[in-house]
């Protein structure tokens, strides 16, 4: 439990600071061609949103999620470490009026963030063995009381994370892992709020 544990908080840790060095490279990369930043943020403005597209990956995007859960979490924490460290290259975005939507997924992991020129959102799900753990980061002027509430009615605990980029906050909620009592194969876990954030960062990237 304590390895678990540890793991769990490494890999929240490490993914925050992945995120916040890739929007700090497109800024630095923003300052080194006044022209290029310009113009980036000229087309962030004005975007031309492929809706076609965009629906169409709403409704994959916020099909019921459920997540296998390892029987131990032994070699897949341990893949699972690997893969959100050395992964993080963009899989194809979507480009909306204030930032570029990302579906990530890896094994019993994913996510849904919405990335710009100075801030990411993004809503995660990462489950082991014995602990489950969703990611919510928002912008500062939002709400964070609906995911207290959700969290609190699965049996989690919420806490707020330290914060690496202005304008944000970072927050967790652990939950124990379900476990199949009969015998050693594994279980499912379904977010019940899966939608409901996936529609929350998307319209964070939109307004």
């Amino acid at each position: 439990m304590k390895f678990a544990k540890a793991f769990s908080s490494t890999v929240i840790t490490l993914l925050t600071a992945a995120f916040a060095l890739t929007a700090a490279a497109s800024l630095a990369a923003c300052g080194k061609d006044n022209t290029a930043g310009t113009d980036e943020q000229a087309n962030s403005v004005t975007a031309q949103v492929d809706t076609v597209a965009l629906d169409s990956a709403l409704a994959e995007w916020t099909v019921t999620k459920t997540f296998v859960v390892p029987v131990s979490s032994d070699t897949p924490a341990v893949q699972q470490q690997h893969f959100i460290i050395s992964d993080l290259t963009q899989v194809p975005g979507i480009e909306v009026e204030n930032g570029t939507l990302y579906n990530k997924v890896l094994d019993h992991f994913e996510a849904l963030s919405c990335e710009n020129d100075s801030n990411w959102f993004v809503y995660s799900v990462s489950v082991s063995d014995s602990l489950i753990h969703k990611y919510l980061n928002l912008p500062d002027s939002v709400s964070v009381e609906p995911f207290e509430t959700d969290c609190i009615t699965e049996g989690g605990t919420l806490t707020e994370e330290e914060t690496v980029v202005a304008r944000q906050r970072n927050f967790t909620c652990e939950l124990r892992s379900p476990v199949n009592e009969d015998s050693l194969e594994s279980v499912q876990y379904t977010d019940p709020n899966w939608e409901k954030y996936v529609k929350l960062i998307v319209g964070i990237c939109r307004d």
